[in-house]
């Protein structure tokens, strides 16, 4: 993976140019402003702006892409390929599963404190903005300190807890004004994403943060920090209904869409997301398996274990964090092969059904043969020969099957 360059943080304050703008275009931006948009005219001495970066733009994880088994059939042990994948954020094209595991993991944290406290108002989330004072986030060590500060002014706002996710950055009034001109049906960040451009060149440096947390009330307090609630999320009225879930999934999705963190040579770096108050793991763990052993008092009631178990499954299928498509009546799809009434399971589970003689003696050597080289393959146990070892395609993985086999 390559490198991002070594860059010397600037502490020099940030300046005001003066601007050359009519007055109408000004005032147009000093009215974004005061929303918490810093100013695009405004000229921030932020050297660090190349190390930072949004899910999708670096190198994908090692074997992403190669294709090996990934399943058989439970009846005649047909085989499935696929490619792997890595799951790292900074993967082209691992990106949005990482995001949607992210957010799996965000609205069951937030569901299962929500199911926790009492019917109503006290359930209520929020989603808030924190933008810092126009100029005063100028380095990498500001990103980190001012993520501090957003917090203490989420606390004083009334958000008692959640999850913080930094932006960077905000698309240019250009970039707006284009958008809006193409009517399009996607989202503006899957827009910029799909452009020939580089997703640069739509955006200026305008940090802020945003939170999803608990809040019956927001009401900022008088400072020069800017503090505004977007939305308040559906109510959560009982365990299984899932528009509630729903709403803190898509929420989440489209923050880590464009989630800004300092990118890193191990594709992992700084976290994008932190937890805070009433929902940082030390006062609060969803899990009620989790709870005997703690070391400090939570401020949450976990939920019951039949509880966290509906809350684990809702919370994964509106999100599809596991990469499966959704499929009618649920289970798993069915083998593909004329005559057969199998399903199709993970080639981890090869293992077990080879020690099933029933299972075996349905299959013909071959195909018990078949299998346990494949699955001895997915397990790391083999690999193929040398010039087939990174199958790129379904036909590359068969042929190199085909030579293990030999």
């Amino acid at each position: 993976m390559s490198s991002a360059p070594t860059l010397m943080e600037d502490w020099r304050p940030a300046r005001l140019v003066e601007s050359s703008e009519s007055p109408s275009k000004t005032a147009r931006r000093a009215e974004r402003s005061e929303e918490g948009e810093w100013s695009e005219s405004l000229d921030v001495n932020f050297y660090a702006d190349s190390s930072m970066t949004i899910p999708g733009y670096g190198e994908s994880g090692a074997g992403c892409g190669e294709w090996q088994p990934r399943g058989f059939c439970d009846h005649c042990a047909d085989l499935h390929m696929g490619p792997h994948r890595c799951h790292q954020r900074d993967c082209p094209d691992c990106w949005s599963s990482w995001s949607a595991r992210r957010a799996e993991g965000i609205t069951r944290r937030m569901q299962a404190a929500r199911w926790g406290l009492d019917d109503g108002i006290e359930r209520r989330a929020v989603h808030v903005v924190a933008s810092p004072p126009g100029g005063s986030v100028s380095s990498l060590a500001d990103v980190k300190r001012y993520r501090k500060r957003a917090i203490e002014k989420a606390r004083e706002s009334g958000v008692r807890g959640g999850v913080t996710v930094f932006h960077g950055f905000r698309t240019t009034e250009e970039t707006d004004r284009l958008y809006r001109a193409k009517d399009l049906e996607v989202g503006k960040w899957e827009w910029i994403r799909e452009h020939d451009r580089s997703w640069r060149s739509f955006v200026y440096w305008s940090p802020h943060y945003h939170i999803i947390g608990l809040a019956e009330e927001v009401e900022p307090p008088s400072s020069d920090w800017v503090v505004s609630r977007l939305s308040t999320l559906d109510p959560m009225k009982n365990l299984s209904r899932r528009d509630s879930y729903e709403s803190v999934a898509k929420t989440a999705q489209y923050l880590l869409s464009h989630a800004t963190y300092e990118s890193s040579d191990d594709g992992k770096g700084v976290k994008a997301v932190t937890w805070y108050g009433d929902l940082h793991p030390s006062n609060f763990t969803p899990d009620p398996t989790d709870v005997d052993g703690r070391k400090t008092e939570p401020k949450l009631e976990a939920p019951s274990h039949g509880a966290y178990k509906v809350i684990q499954r809702i919370s994964a299928e509106v999100t599809r964090s596991d990469g499966k498509e959704k499929r009618d009546g649920g289970g798993r799809p069915e083998c593909e092969k004329e005559d057969c009434n199998g399903e199709i399971q993970e080639i981890w589970d090869a293992g077990r059904a080879l020690a099933d003689v029933n299972f075996c003696d349905r299959l013909t050597r071959e195909a018990e043969k078949r299998l346990l080289t494949a699955f001895e393959w997915a397990v790391g146990e083999r690999r193929p020969p040398p010039g087939l070892k990174r199958p790129r395609t379904e036909e590359d993985a068969e042929e190199a099957l085909a030579a293990m086999l030999v």
